[in-house]
């Protein structure tokens, strides 16, 4: 074997560690926030602790602000320029630390929108808050933050095809 192929073995078994990671912490906002729902609509009684109506507006608003916190914060962290410097500077490892971290975080955020709208229907009584903003949260973990397996292993041939070019063209003049 040669070390550009044990090179490539060590880099595939990362990245399915870090997919994995990633993939299960989204699955387990997910499954977070249907429950979350369920339990709003089939126990609203039970969990009702009246509170005033500006409490619950405000975790509407907080709710949407930290949905369109996720999208910019999601454009942020895997902006492509970002990305090949984070590869040129931590290398193939550091890459996919930073896919799975910002994966992470996204789906973290996710995860605060669904607990904020169980927390309206808890001070409201009213399960429609937690579903106004589980709908915002599954939204984001399923079209933000859910992990695409394919693109991250394109990603990475194509930082390490560049580090490739780059190691024929050092040396020579341009």
């Amino acid at each position: 074997m040669d070390s550009e192929n044990i090179k490539s073995e060590a880099t595939g078994e990362e990245l399915e560690r870090c997919y994995r990671t990633a993939m299960l912490t989204v699955a387990g906002f997910i499954a977070l926030t249907i429950l979350l729902i369920a339990v709003a609509f089939l126990a609203t009684d039970a969990i009702t602790r009246p509170g005033d109506a500006w409490e619950v507006g405000a975790l509407r608003i907080a709710g949407a602000i930290f949905g369109v916190g996720a999208i910019v914060h999601r454009r942020i962290k895997f902006a492509p320029m970002r990305l090949q410097d984070i590869a040129g500077v931590r290398g193939t490892s550091g890459l996919l630390h930073t896919l799975k971290m910002g994966t992470i975080e996204l789906a973290s955020i996710g995860g605060a929108i669904a607990l904020m709208g169980f927390m309206g229907t808890v001070l409201s009584g009213r399960p429609l808050e937690m579903l106004y903003l589980g709908v915002v949260a599954l939204a984001i973990l399923l079209l933000y933050s859910f992990p695409k397996k394919g693109a991250w292993k394109k990603l990475v041939e194509s930082i390490q095809q560049q580090d490739i070019a780059d190691a024929e063209t050092k040396g020579t003049l341009a």
